[in-house]
């Protein structure tokens, strides 16, 4: 200040510096509550995903193929709620494996799905298998299904989700992939022999770290038993079940064939593996219009079962058809490598039988499919325990729930803050040059 000037310029300069401090202590005090707020960090996988499960629709393709149809179609028209990734037929898809009427049938109505990008899987059921004598099956004979589109492998294997299949399609496998979780299904036909099961066991050495379903046409019965209601001496369930104890990862297995009454749909559980068996055909010519569904939840591992009556429009709510059970998911990303196949069907039997001449492509562990998860199920049919149990997809959580637009909120004063405090320095830096000359 200029020697006999009025001290106006201090006394304002007092003012613009308390006003400057009293600034920067609320801006300190913004940074310090917007520092003191949890980070977010990433939660657990809460995906979900399901498969659908359809069987033993025989009746339909024989007498009601219109039934079948609109099975098909609901379950395409309920894909993207149910984030649906594969469509597994447990066989018998049609009753008279040599009626071209009753394959044409079937091929229409699982084209319906194939035209909704629905992907899906299948073996053959003993009706399947000519000559179905006695309900025995033929699983070393041929059948008519590989000359319709819907089960013709060749036109399938171009599919990302498709693995490969053997004797004409009469046995499939499938992938995909949901988050870090991969998923392999192996579908075996009814009674399968020694080559299928060297298949299938082919198939489980490619992708060790898969999460395996098995889908049959009959192993479990309807009474939670092993026996067969059409063949009591059927030893296929115990050679099928003394493979799946030496593979932990195969976590579920699916089958139809017994409609014993009272109880359609049993559970078990063996060494840590889910074993199921459906079939609805019971329940009138259109009692195969049914839809088993397995929504998986990524985060608990919880898996919610339900059962739909297509043709009837209901949810079928006893403890047969809804139900839930605990996995043990694997989160692993599989390598793209190829994996050296040792088939192990026993100690004693380690050598690769495929007879010459059958179709079968050998898996690389590569192309997975990716799913994309959606949001909750909203259809009003839909029973309440089915639709709260699927969640919407992954999102980052923040610890102690904080409020992540409070957040940004905090930091974005905070910099306005630091804003005005370096505008007022500077406005003071000048007005002072000003005094001073």
């Amino acid at each position: 200040m200029i020697d006999g000037m009025p001290a106006v310029g201090h006394r304002n300069g007092d003012k613009t510096t308390v006003m400057l401090l009293v600034l920067m202590v609320v801006c300190m005090g913004i940074l310090g509550r917007a520092m003191s707020q949890p980070i977010a960090t990433p939660a657990p996988s809460q995906a979900t995903f399901s498969i659908i499960q359809i069987s033993d629709t025989q009746f339909l393709s024989e007498s009601d193929p219109t039934a079948y149809d609109n099975l098909c179609q609901w379950i395409a028209n309920q894909s993207s709620a149910f984030n649906l990734q594969m469509v597994i037929h447990t066989g018998d898809i049609v009753n008279d494996g040599s009626s071209a009427t009753e394959w044409q049938n079937a091929n229409i109505a699982m084209s319906i799905l194939s035209n909704n990008s629905v992907p899906y899987c299948w073996d053959a059921g003993n009706h399947d298998q000519p000559p179905n004598v006695m309900d025995q099956g033929n699983p070393n004979g041929p059948w008519m299904g590989s000359q319709y589109s819907a089960f013709d492998a060749s036109e399938l294997e171009n599919k990302p989700y498709w693995v490969g299949d053997l004797f004409e399609g009469k046995n499939t496998a499938v992938k995909f992939a949901v988050d870090n979780c991969q998923f392999l299904i192996v579908n075996i036909e009814y009674d399968a022999n020694i080559s299928v099961l060297n298949w299938m066991v082919n198939i489980f050495n490619a992708y060790p770290n898969a999460n395996i379903i098995v889908a049959t046409h009959f192993f479990l019965g309807a009474s939670a038993n092993y026996a067969n209601p059409v063949n009591a001496s059927d030893p296929f369930p115990e050679e099928l079940s003394s493979i799946l104890n030496n593979y932990p990862h195969v976590f579920l297995t699916l089958n139809g064939h017994d409609d014993t009454e009272p109880c359609v749909a049993n559970m078990t559980d063996v060494n840590g593996r889910e074993e199921v068996v459906f079939d609805d055909q019971s329940n009138g010519v259109d009692g195969a219009a049914a839809a088993r569904i397995y929504t998986f939840n990524l985060g608990s591992k919880i898996c919610n079962v339900t059962t739909y009556q297509v043709y009837c429009s209901n949810w079928l709510i006893d403890p047969y058809n809804q139900f839930s059970f605990t996995t043990d998911l694997q989160e692993e990303t599989i390598s793209a490598s190829t994996t050296t196949v040792t088939p192990v069907l026993s100690p004693s039997q380690t050598t690769l039988n495929v007879p010459t001449g059958t179709s079968t492509l050998i898996p690389t562990p590569s192309a997975i499919v990716q799913s994309t998860p959606v949001s909750s199920l909203t259809q009003s049919e839909a029973p309440t325990s089915t639709a709260t149990s699927i969640i919407t997809s992954a999102q980052p959580i923040l610890l102690h729930e904080t409020n992540p637009n409070l957040l940004a909120a905090y930091y974005a004063v905070a910099v306005a803050a630091f804003a005005i405090i370096m505008v007022a320095v500077v406005a003071c830096g000048v007005r002072s040059r000003r005094r001073q000359s």
